[in-house]
């Protein structure tokens, strides 16, 4: 009987101790556990608050390199800049007109990358509806106008034709005359820059790019292509089943796009001759370049940066849409009088165009007042700026502003500069920050237009 006790006692304490080491064995499982997820959680919030850090260096960069700019201490053009030694750097990047600056704060193996769009608001450079800098002596106001907005005028006067005119009160805004407003906003060394930069880009593609001969391709025919550079003449056509992903397109010549092409956002075209945007082609988001003219025809729509050495016509109901930007150089070879940028009838238009004169040379003054000329025809949509360092053409309703020289306009077979008839000018109907590229001499009031954070 005592051995059977002894027995059971023994069981008993065997199965205590058993109990014991499963529960120091969970304990001890429990709290390698924890500790585990506390120190995942510790790494986790250090390399979060690290990032945070990195974050906020990184913004801090870009706003520091923006007030740099805007104080002359850095050039619109610079390539690199050290903001924090060893841990804040940044680089500029020009995409068209815009410019890009990439801050990069880095610390061990963690990188933020901040990009931001550099620009300027509208209100700030053109705060008026009408803002004409030539040596007019007046600007007649008749009848059917009404301007939503300020006037200003660097020279002469304001006078009603026929006089009964003005007892409508035709300008709802401000007068202000002999006002000393710049005369020359458009940077023109920049500009000049930017042109020049696609030509060599043109020029050097056609040793570094694969290289086609020049004929009619689909879209399908450039599908394993990333950059190519066409010896010729190309004609691109598609459906709306095919998407062109290309990265830059160089053509030696002629470039038409047409059977309903789509052009996938951020690509970028560089022609020698003339580009021809026709039969309903979709082209969002791209940066065209022309060593002659741009044609938008025929039911295209098209948003992005359009820049030619000669002429820009939008026509045959073209949509081209917010925010896009034409610019031209005045052209001293074409017709008198005939303009280097056309928003033709029934053509829908949004955004900015701007004619800027190269030349600089004051000995042709006279003959500057009828070079240079953007027009935007009766029936066109246009809402937007019309920036024109020569005549601006505009008849019908344009919300939006208007910076130019002089104004022509024409009554049957008469020609009439600085005179406004059946004509709406609605300053009110954008918004007063309306985007605007960083192509002006003015850079104190440059801003970030966009930014983004990129891991």
């Amino acid at each position: 009987m005592n051995s059977s006790i002894r027995s059971k006692s023994t069981r008993q304490r065997g199965t205590a101790l058993a109990i014991v080491l499963v529960l120091i064995t969970l304990l001890t499982v429990a709290g390698n556990l924890v500790l585990r997820q506390m120190r995942v959680n510790f790494l986790i919030s250090n390399q979060l608050n690290r990032r945070f850090q990195l974050e906020h260096l990184a913004i801090g960069g870009l706003h520091q390199i923006v007030n740099m700019l805007r104080e002359h201490q850095l050039s619109l053009d610079f390539q690199f800049h050290e903001i924090v030694p060893g841990r804040c750097v940044a680089r500029q990047q020009q995409s068209g007109l815009y410019t890009d600056i990439l801050v990069l704060a880095f610390e061990r193996e963690d990188t933020v990358r901040v990009n931001g769009i550099l620009g300027h608001s509208a209100d700030k450079l053109f705060p008026a509806a009408l803002m004409i800098v030539g040596q007019s002596p007046r600007l007649v106001i008749s009848q059917g106008t009404i301007i939503d907005g300020d006037v200003l005028l660097n020279h002469g006067d304001i006078s009603y034709s026929p006089p009964f005119v003005a007892r409508h009160e035709p300008i709802l805004g401000r007068i202000n005359l002999h006002n000393e407003f710049q005369d020359t906003l458009l940077n023109i060394e920049r500009l000049e820059g930017i042109f020049s930069s696609f030509s060599t880009i043109l020029e050097n593609s056609s040793f570094t790019y694969p290289m086609l001969s020049d004929g009619s391709y689909s879209v399908s025919d450039l599908a394993d292509y990333d950059r190519v550079y066409v010896d010729g003449d190309l004609e691109l056509f598609g459906n709306r089943a095919d998407t062109l992903y290309l990265e830059e397109l160089c053509v030696k010549y002629n470039l038409k796009l047409g059977g309903q092409v789509v052009i996938a956002p951020g690509s970028r075209m560089i022609v020698g001759n003339n580009v021809f945007i026709s039969d309903s082609t979709t082209a969002l988001g791209v940066t065209v370049h022309a060593g002659r003219g741009i044609y938008f025809q025929d039911f295209s729509e098209t948003e992005g940066q359009f820049l030619a050495d000669q002429q820009i016509s939008v026509t045959g109901n073209s949509n081209v849409k917010f925010p896009s930007l034409l610019c031209v150089p005045v052209n001293w070879e074409k017709v008198l009088g005939e303009p280097e940028i056309v928003i033709g009838d029934a053509a829908t238009f949004q955004g900015c165009v701007f004619l800027y004169d190269h030349e600089n040379d004051q000995y042709f003054s006279r003959q500057r007042l009828f070079q240079g000329k953007i027009r935007v025809g009766p029936t066109a949509t246009f809402s937007g700026g019309i920036v024109s360092e020569g005549v601006a053409e505009f008849y019908g309703s344009v919300a939006g502003f208007v910076y130019c020289h002089n104004i022509e306009q024409m009554d049957k077979r008469t020609r009439w500069t600085n005179y406004l008839q059946d004509t709406q000018l609605l300053r009110s109907r954008i918004s007063p920050r309306y985007p605007l590229p960083p192509i002006f001499s003015e850079l104190t009031n440059l801003e970030i237009l966009e930014m983004e954070i990129l891991w």
